[in-house]
């Protein structure tokens, strides 16, 4: 049969080494996500819905003007997501979570940096002006 490494020659090696690769990936994503969390924490104008156990983040944006009310920032999202699409920039996901609208972004890009989501806040940011 053929493996991984696309024929019978090499192929043991290669699997570990395909393994390696993807367990890096998982912990990379993982890890990403974690500081991507801490940054929204530190945020006071951003809500973490839940702590992120692998490379999904769900969180809100929350300006002051519209801090504790729940109608208001469940209505802003979603103009929020659509204006930062059609920026082109970012394609963040609407999610509905206990009741509330959150957004919701999947990490997998090997490239993706801290300082990529740190400018997804700013066009957020710039999106609710």
């Amino acid at each position: 049969p053929l493996h991984p490494a696309g024929d019978d020659a090499g192929a043991d090696a290669a699997v570990p080494r395909l393994d390696a690769l993807l367990a890096e990936s998982v912990t990379r994503t993982a890890d990403l996500a974690a500081r991507f969390a801490a940054m929204l924490r530190e945020a006071p104008d951003f809500e973490l819905a839940v702590e992120p156990q692998c490379n999904i983040v769900v969180f809100r944006h929350v300006p002051a003007r519209h801090a504790g009310d729940a109608a208001a920032l469940d209505a802003l999202q979603p103009v929020l997501r659509r204006r930062v699409i059609e920026a082109g920039r970012f394609y963040p996901v609407q999610v509905n979570l206990g009741g509330a609208t959150w957004l919701r972004t999947t990490l997998m890009n090997p490239f993706t940096t801290e300082a990529h989501l740190a400018q997804l806040l700013d066009a957020l940011r710039a999106a609710a002006a």
